[in-house]
Protein backbone atom coordinates (compact mmCIF):
# COMPACT_ATOMS: atom_id res chain seq x y z
CA UNK A 1 0.00 0.00 0.00
CA UNK A 2 1.38 3.60 -0.77
CA UNK A 3 -0.04 6.61 0.64
CA UNK A 4 -1.84 9.53 -1.38
CA UNK A 5 -0.25 12.47 0.21
CA UNK A 6 3.77 12.75 0.80
CA UNK A 7 5.83 14.08 3.97
CA UNK A 8 5.87 17.77 3.21
CA UNK A 9 2.57 18.46 1.07
CA UNK A 10 0.47 21.63 1.31
CA UNK A 11 -3.00 20.23 2.01
CA UNK A 12 -6.40 21.78 2.90
CA UNK A 13 -8.17 19.55 5.57
CA UNK A 14 -12.18 19.24 4.91
CA UNK A 15 -15.18 21.65 6.38
CA UNK A 16 -17.39 18.92 7.63
CA UNK A 17 -15.94 16.10 10.19
CA UNK A 18 -18.20 13.13 10.89
CA UNK A 19 -19.78 13.22 14.26
CA UNK A 20 -17.02 10.87 15.93
CA UNK A 21 -14.32 13.70 14.74
CA UNK A 22 -16.89 16.75 15.38
CA UNK A 23 -13.96 17.90 18.21
CA UNK A 24 -11.55 18.31 15.28
CA UNK A 25 -10.11 21.40 13.90
CA UNK A 26 -11.50 21.74 9.99
CA UNK A 27 -11.10 23.88 7.16
CA UNK A 28 -7.73 24.81 7.05
CA UNK A 29 -4.32 24.70 5.79
CA UNK A 30 -1.50 22.36 6.95
CA UNK A 31 1.68 20.75 5.94
CA UNK A 32 1.82 16.84 5.56
CA UNK A 33 3.99 15.56 8.56
CA UNK A 34 3.38 11.91 8.03
CA UNK A 35 0.80 8.57 8.22
CA UNK A 36 0.89 6.33 10.77
CA UNK A 37 2.67 3.76 9.43
CA UNK A 38 5.35 6.59 8.45
CA UNK A 39 5.38 8.02 12.15
CA UNK A 40 4.88 4.85 14.52
CA UNK A 41 5.14 1.72 12.69
CA UNK A 42 2.52 -0.62 10.94
CA UNK A 43 0.56 -0.56 7.85
CA UNK A 44 -1.65 2.29 8.55
CA UNK A 45 -1.13 5.10 5.24
CA UNK A 46 -4.47 6.28 5.41
CA UNK A 47 -4.28 8.39 8.84
CA UNK A 48 -2.23 11.43 8.70
CA UNK A 49 -0.61 14.12 11.10
CA UNK A 50 -0.45 16.92 9.95
CA UNK A 51 0.85 20.79 10.71
CA UNK A 52 -1.92 23.33 11.07
CA UNK A 53 -1.10 26.30 9.54
CA UNK A 54 -2.85 29.74 10.13
CA UNK A 55 -1.51 33.29 9.22
CA UNK A 56 1.37 32.07 7.46
CA UNK A 57 2.89 30.08 10.03
CA UNK A 58 2.42 26.62 11.85
CA UNK A 59 0.46 26.64 14.98
CA UNK A 60 0.25 23.28 16.43
CA UNK A 61 0.14 19.50 15.21
CA UNK A 62 -2.91 17.18 14.92
CA UNK A 63 -3.54 13.87 14.12
CA UNK A 64 -4.70 11.90 12.78
CA UNK A 65 -7.04 12.98 9.32
CA UNK A 66 -8.12 10.22 7.40
CA UNK A 67 -7.17 10.40 3.79
CA UNK A 68 -10.45 11.57 2.35
CA UNK A 69 -10.56 14.62 4.66
CA UNK A 70 -7.46 16.35 2.96
CA UNK A 71 -6.86 17.52 -0.35
CA UNK A 72 -3.73 18.84 -2.50
CA UNK A 73 -3.30 21.88 -2.37
CA UNK A 74 -1.97 23.75 -6.09
CA UNK A 75 0.85 25.83 -4.82
CA UNK A 76 3.69 23.20 -3.58
CA UNK A 77 7.36 24.60 -2.10
CA UNK A 78 9.10 21.93 -0.20
CA UNK A 79 11.41 24.30 0.97
CA UNK A 80 9.07 26.32 2.60
CA UNK A 81 7.23 23.71 4.14
CA UNK A 82 10.93 22.36 5.75
CA UNK A 83 11.17 26.25 6.48
CA UNK A 84 7.85 26.31 8.41
CA UNK A 85 8.76 23.25 9.92
CA UNK A 86 11.71 24.46 11.26
CA UNK A 87 10.81 27.61 12.86
CA UNK A 88 8.14 26.24 14.65
CA UNK A 89 10.23 23.22 16.09
CA UNK A 90 12.12 25.75 17.39
CA UNK A 91 9.80 27.63 18.91
CA UNK A 92 7.64 24.98 20.98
Amino acid sequence: MKQKYPKLLFVHVCKEMPSDMSHFDSDFDAIVEGTYAQLHGGRDVDSYSIYKIRGGRIVNTISWYEEYQLTSLEEQDKKLAKAMIKTYRLEV
